[in-house]
This record gives C-alpha cells, sequence and structure tokens, in this order.
C-alpha cells in the first residue's frame, strides 16, 4: 500500500491519542496532512458565488463528513461523559468546528445573499454538522442522503437566503 502510513500499536500512547488519529483521518477521509479547508472539494464550496448553490454543495460535503465521523463522535461522547480528557479534547473538537463554520459563514454574508445575521448563520452552522442530527436523521430515522443532505441542514439555509430558491 504505497502512499499510505502504517501505524504501529506502540505509536499511540494511549486511547485518546488514538481516537484523536482516528478522528483526524475520519474527518479528511484519509491520512494526508492537509487540513480540512485546504482539500479541493472545500475549495470548491467557498468558489462558488451563488450562496443557495455553495450551502447545498456544502451540504453535500458535510454529510460525506458526517457518514465518517457521526458514530465516532457519538463514541467520543460516550467515553467523554467519564473521562475529563476526553470531554478537552471533544470540547477542542467543537471549538475547530466553531472557527470552520465562522469562515462559512463570513463567506456566505459578504456575498450579500444572506438573510439572517453572520453570527446566526454560524451558530447554526455549528450546531447541525456535530454529527448528530446527521446520525439522527440518516441512521435512526431512515431518511436518504440523496438531493437535501440533513447534516447541514442546507434545506434551512436555502429558505434563510435572500434569494430561496422557491
Amino acid at each position: 500500500m504505497t502512499g499510505h502510513k502504517h501505524f504501529g500499536v506502540s505509536t499511540f500512547k494511549n486511547k485518546l491519542t488514538l481516537l484523536h488519529r482516528a478522528w483526524d483521518v475520519a474527518v479528511g477521509g484519509d491520512d494526508e496532512d492537509l487540513a480540512l479547508i485546504d482539500r479541493p472539494e472545500l475549495r470548491a464550496v467557498f468558489e462558488e458565488p451563488d450562496l443557495p448553490a455553495r450551502l447545498v454543495k456544502l451540504a453535500a460535503f458535510n454529510a460525506m463528513v458526517m457518514r465518517r465521523t457521526a458514530a465516532l463522535h457519538l463514541a467520543i461522547q460516550g467515553v467523554a461523559a467519564s473521562d475529563p480528557a476526553a470531554a478537552e479534547m471533544l470540547a477542542a473538537f467543537g471549538q475547530q468546528r466553531l472557527e470552520a463554520m465562522a469562515m462559512h459563514a463570513h463567506a456566505a454574508a459578504v456575498t450579500g445573499q444572506l438573510a439572517v445575521s453572520e453570527e446566526e448563520c454560524r451558530d447554526v452552522m455549528w450546531s447541525t454538522t456535530d454529527g448528530a442530527l446527521w446520525h439522527r436523521l440518516v441512521e435512526q430515522r431512515g431518511w436518504s442522503e440523496e438531493g437535501t443532505p440533513p447534516g447541514s441542514a442546507a434545506c434551512g439555509f436555502r429558505c434563510s437566503s435572500a434569494r430561496c430558491p422557491g
């Protein structure tokens, strides 16, 4: 397997180190040392000038990430209930996601097409991208990922856009 890094058991000092590495790989979809924001798929989202189309693309991207991360996020939440270090790690993941959603909200606001405040947009995006909503709707309620992926609440953003597409 050329190009893949192999990690031995001794690479991970403890369970949290392993969980953190698993999280990084799950979020990115591979073991490349490339920030999510720098990945071509996400750059294409930011480059979309039409806000409703951009948010649909973001929803599709987030659904892809949720497929890889939702179950792991729930597992880390379970560990965090009794392990302060895991709770701290989970809080850090949440802060990173908040910062990422702030970038998306700012980019949406500068288009002049956003019908809610930048802060409201950020907070709604943040609260719907931790995997819990995706897990509930897709895994528990049987929603399809086709059309409007629920992981980013794209349907809500389309209707909050100043140019809501019907």
